[in-house]
């Protein structure tokens, strides 16, 4: 799992590396450009499929922070 709580590994089995890096595209990259972006937390979790709405506003709550911090660090 990583810091937002997404399980972003794929069982290696039997699934192909192109498989596994849109797994993993689709739980970190995508979430993460719709939240810099401004996208609403609930129209991200309906885009992802995620079902639990607070690992969604909590992912992009963390965004915000981080970007704030990083352009208050430019100052």
């Amino acid at each position: 799992m990583d810091d937002a709580g997404y399980e972003v590994s794929v069982d290696r089995s039997n699934v192909s590396v192109g498989e596994r890096v849109r797994a993993v595209l689709e739980k970190q990259l995508i979430p993460w450009l719709l939240a810099k972006e401004g996208v609403n937390p609930t129209i991200i979790a309906k885009i992802t499929g995620h079902r639990k709405l607070d690992r969604i506003l909590h992912y992009t709550s963390q965004v915000a922070a981080e970007d704030i911090l990083s352009k208050l660090g430019g100052v």
